[in-house]
């Protein structure tokens, strides 16, 4: 297995270098707010951001997620070497991963692993894209309860509540949507729907 996992550090080193020729966004959406001649090109990489194909990443790297193999068949040092190699194969595409510093290695790799296979991402040259594996909720959290850090915010909350003033709560009240959400409520017309 050794050597199979040589090949692949390898192939993920070698796939650093290979990043997608840039698009000319704005001469690809002239109509977008941004590529307005007097901005000079300046706001180009928003029309990026915004209008940037996303794909899968077997398609943007050019690597299989089935080349990658199961955690079940690593050592904690293999898994450590991937993880150090999809971190940087990531960076060096604009992309950087969000997780608590003290994810052990095996864990780590599954999420990342998981998530080649079931995320589309979308490259952009200038910016990051971060990849959240949190979703905020410490019972649902990925890395399970002993390596949650929201955990810890969510303690600290119940023991020292937001303090809001009337019109902050007010305002905060009108901005509650039916399925749980939130919206800026000066976004609404007096009718709670979203302004055009």
């Amino acid at each position: 297995m050794q050597t199979y996992i040589t090949q692949l550090l390898q192939d993920l080193k070698t796939a650093q270098n290979n990043l997608p020729p840039p698009k000319d966004y704005a001469l690809l959406y002239p109509n977008h707010p941004a590529a307005d001649p007097k901005y000079k090109g300046g706001l180009d990489y928003i029309i990026e951001w915004e209008m940037g194909d996303e794909q899968p990443m077997e398609e943007l790297f050019g690597i299989s997620p089935d080349a990658l193999p199961p955690v079940e068949l690593l050592t904690n040092k293999q898994a450590e070497s991937l993880c150090h190699a999809i971190l940087n194969l990531w960076q060096a595409f604009n992309i950087l991963a969000d997780f608590p510093d003290n994810v052990p290695a095996k864990l780590l790799y599954r999420a990342f692993r998981n998530y080649w296979r079931e995320h589309p991402v979308s490259y952009t040259s200038v910016g990051h894209l971060h990849l959240e594996f949190c979703h905020y909720e410490p019972e649902q959290c990925p890395w399970g309860l002993e390596y949650c850090t929201c955990k810890d915010l969510v303690e600290e909350w119940e023991k020292k509540p937001v303090q809001m003033t009337p019109e902050q709560e007010e305002h905060w009240k009108k901005g509650l949507q039916p399925n749980g959400g939130w919206i800026n409520p000066d976004l609404l017309d007096e009718n709670g729907n979203i302004k055009l």
